[in-house]
């Protein structure tokens, strides 16, 4: 398994609900072998989204709300009532919808994608859960409560469950709820707020978390950071009372570790709060900044953000487009599109694919509904991504001795950034004791030269010595049309290279 697991989300409703129609199947576990090879050949780590059971009260909360209506309309032009589903992150139970089948499907899908030498992953909410969730009756001691007087001020913020609450329970304390939020945005109001200080909570967590690794190889958990101590105080003042001694991404992922020492636990995650979550103990957490600095153009942004540790870097999920974020092609248009790819194919770390995004598709569908609207494929750009995803790369043979792999292979190949190469072009390597494969991005609208070629770096310590090298293969990986190779016959300091815009060039070369 490779170290840097190249991940393919699904957003699972729709696509199950457009795959059953076109093959007459009505659960997962129903779906060839073949099917799911075809589907997932260029990933190594599938992430179905939206599996676990959905809420009717979402559903029809959804089903009024203006602003999500707008959206639907927007997304589907033929946009009916039965087409939503309610949110895959107001869950009602961490059980697998009935509509992909009975519960037994997801140890029989997981056993297929195992066959395949492929690792699942599904979804953690471990912030807020439906406000119809069972667990408001049988466990109100997971939620943050508020009072009557809060209800009665701040009824956005504050609701009474549409469930009945356990009559020997004091009204003052238990009766009332909380919505989920971010503090940055209105509340989330098909949803109720879990007390990341609860205890009794935290066990809950491990618990299913433990279950799921019987079949599962990770987790993205959403919103990470509003669990962080931090934040959750910051967030809820004095309705949050008073932290426990560990942190809730400590405590909960050290006790799953303890049991599954190679679960995966991702994490979404904003507001520069990456690696303070990589120190809490996530293997991966999205790369945001990347992603904002690539729409904004900030070539010196994205440099510096390139020059961090690497142990910082190893950690990121990079990313071009999710179900958040509006479609690539929509974001970055198609030949800038191809650019960002393929830095965010190449650079260390996970790599984050959206199903949809190979295709060309422009449209970002909310995550209520259940069926995707009619696009063309995009003949060029599925060509592009089949191009970059058949290539072999230095990346996705670099092993970890931190996952089962000797040391040696660890340290064999090695990743740099050259700070030497001028802006707006962005240069980094990949390499081995024999082997150098060097990515050249002009992260610009018009076309560049590039007359000195710089090639300094170390080779686990050792200068390499330029004069072993006797040729330099060089190819386009946004232009398939463009490549050839250089003898090295004089200082290769004086060979230049022209860049179209938005062009990525790959200089491979070996030396001894």
């Amino acid at each position: 398994m490779r170290n840097f697991p190249r991940i393919l989300e699904i957003n699972t409703w729709p696509w199950f609900h457009s795959f059953r129609r076109n093959r007459q199947v009505n659960s997962l576990e129903h779906i060839s072998i073949t099917d799911w090879q075809e589907l997932t050949h260029n990933f190594d780590t599938i992430w179905l989204m939206g599996i676990w059971q959905r809420s009717e009260t979402s559903k029809r909360i959804a089903q009024t709300h203006p602003g999500l209506l707008r959206d639907f309309q927007q997304a589907l032009p033929d946009f009916q009532p039965v087409d939503i589903v309610g949110s895959p992150y107001a869950i009602k139970s961490y059980t697998l919808d009935p509509f992909f089948g009975p519960p037994s499907t997801l140890e029989k899908i997981s056993q297929t994608f195992h066959q395949l030498e492929k690792k699942i992953i599904v979804d953690l909410i471990p912030n807020h859960i439906a406000i119809d969730n069972d667990w408001l009756i049988s466990h109100p001691e997971f939620f943050l409560h508020g009072s009557p007087a809060d209800l009665l001020h701040n009824p956005e913020d504050f609701f009474k469950p549409p469930i009945v609450i356990n009559e020997s329970e004091d009204p003052q304390e238990s009766a009332i709820f909380v919505h989920g939020k971010d503090p940055y945005f209105p509340s989330w109001t098909d949803t109720a707020q879990l007390n990341a200080f609860s205890a009794q909570y935290r066990r809950e967590i491990i618990s299913i978390l433990n279950e799921l690794a019987q079949w599962v190889d990770g987790v993205r958990c959403d919103m990470a950071m509003l669990l962080t101590d931090r934040i959750f105080k910051e967030t809820w003042k004095n309705l949050a009372g008073k932290p426990l001694e560990r942190e809730f991404w400590v405590d909960v992922i050290s006790a799953v570790k303890e049991r599954h020492p190679h679960f995966l636990f991702i994490a979404e995650v904003y507001w520069d709060m990456e690696w303070e979550l990589q120190q809490q103990g996530f293997d991966f957490c999205y790369d945001k900044r990347l992603y904002d600095r690539l729409i904004h153009a900030s070539v010196d942004g994205i440099r510096a953000h390139l020059t961090a540790s690497w142990d910082y870097q190893s950690k990121l999920v990079r990313f071009i487009e999710n179900h958040d974020e509006n479609r690539a092609q929509k974001t970055f248009g198609e030949e800038k599109s191809k650019t960002v790819a393929t830095l965010a194919f190449t650079l260390p770390g996970a790599y984050l694919h959206h199903y949809g995004e190979q295709l060309g598709w422009n449209i970002r569908l909310p995550v209520q509904l259940s069926r995707f609207p009619f696009e063309k494929l995009n003949q060029n750009i599925n060509q592009f991504y089949q191009n970059l995803f058949n290539k072999t790369f230095l990346k996705y043979q670099f092993k970890d001795a931190k996952n089962g792999k000797s040391q040696s292979q660890s340290e064999s190949i090695s990743w740099a950034f050259n700070t030497e190469i001028p802006e707006p072009l962005i240069g980094y390597m990949w390499y081995d004791q024999k082997e150098c494969e060097y990515f050249i991005v002009n992260f610009s609208s018009v076309p560049q030269n590039l007359t000195s070629l710089s090639l300094n770096f170390q080779k686990n310590g050792i200068q390499v010595k330029f004069d072993t090298i006797s040729k330099i293969n060089w190819q386009s990986l946004t232009n398939s049309s463009r490549r050839s190779s250089f003898l090295i016959e004089q200082d290769i300091t004086e060979r230049a290279l022209e860049f179209n815009p938005w062009e990525v060039l790959l200089l491979k070369f070996h030396y001894c």
